[in-house]
């Protein structure tokens, strides 16, 4: 159940305990009052935005519409180094106050629970990839999907899906043979599937 965050220091604290906490779900036009450039984006209603905790350093992350295929982030340095970024949690929680918060809001705004299973970092300048196990919940209306997993590339900036499958592995070789298409010599998925799953890993 998400909790509610009542100050900056206590959001800044429970980042760094918890990796990742939810601050609260902004309309368009709210973030374009505290700064936040909207014109570069797709149109979009609203952001379920978060503060995150990695590698020793505090960034933002806004999911639009609650789609899980494009995130985007923002590092303390990008808004203006640490000293802003504080301000900019702040106006956020107060934000998230005036549109009321819900504690059952995560079971409302997620349909599944989805859990990080694989991590390649590759270096600050070659990005990162991802394996996630995302296990739907059953809804009312009647989804029934089976648990899958999707394999996505970090530029530092934005977190893409470009693959997916009923296994890892299979979310892996999808994600190689979309990234090829860009003709690009370096295949980042590639690298994690040999790091994971090569013969001699599985060797191992």
């Amino acid at each position: 159940m998400a909790q509610k965050i009542r100050n900056v220091g206590e959001a800044l604290q429970r980042a760094k305990e918890e990796n990742e906490i939810f601050l609260g779900t902004l309309t368009r036009e709210q973030l374009e009052r505290s700064g936040f450039d909207t014109s570069t984006f797709q149109h979009f209603d609203f952001a379920d935005v978060y503060l995150q905790y990695v590698d020793d350093t505090y960034r933002l992350k806004y999911v639009f519409d609650t789609s899980t295929l494009t995130e985007y982030y923002e590092k303390a340095d990008q808004i203006g180094q640490f000293e802003n970024l504080i301000s900019v949690v702040a106006s956020y929680i107060c934000m998230a106050e005036e549109n009321g918060f819900d504690d059952e809001k995560g079971l409302e705004h997620s349909m599944a629970d989805i859990e990080m299973i694989e991590r390649h970092p590759f270096g600050p300048e070659e990005g990162a990839v991802y394996v996630y196990r995302v296990a739907p919940r059953l809804t009312p209306w009647g989804m029934r999907m089976e648990v899958f997993y999707v394999a996505t590339f970090d530029n530092g900036v934005t977190e893409i899906v470009w693959g997916a499958g009923s296994t890892p592995q299979l979310a892996l070789e999808s994600a190689i043979s979309e990234w090829s298409r860009n003709g690009e010599e370096f295949n980042p998925f590639q690298r994690a599937f040999d790091e994971t799953y090569a013969p001699e890993k599985r060797q191992e």
